[in-house]
């Protein structure tokens, strides 16, 4: 008996710990975006963004190098590796994982 408990125990902590693993990382999703870096906003609220040719803005997340590859480059044209990411009060942003100039 105490031998199927502990069995039991196991197998749920191991589910558990199995669908924690998993659920964060299947809301990642990767793709391949072709636009030009814009400006988006006024000082001290702009941000960089992607505007497609279908005239799609989207809000971009990146690191200090990225961010300075994208400075440099606004108005060109770029293929943007990205990771979508939601978050709970800003909503869903492009994560910019590399920088293609066209």
């Amino acid at each position: 008996m105490q031998k199927r408990s502990l069995n039991i125990f196991v197998a749920i902590v191991a589910i558990l710990l199995l669908e924690c693993g998993t659920s964060g990382g299947g809301n990642i999703k990767e793709q391949t975006l072709e636009g030009t870096i814009v400006v988006v906003g006024n000082a001290p609220f702009e941000y960089l963004a992607l505007q497609t040719e279908k005239g799609q803005v989207y809000r971009l997340e990146y690191s200090k190098e990225i961010e300075q590859t994208l400075s440099t480059h606004q108005g060109r044209k770029v293929l943007l590796h990205i990771q979508w990411v939601q978050h709970d009060t800003e909503g869903t942003r492009a994560r910019v994982m590399s920088v293609q100039l066209l």
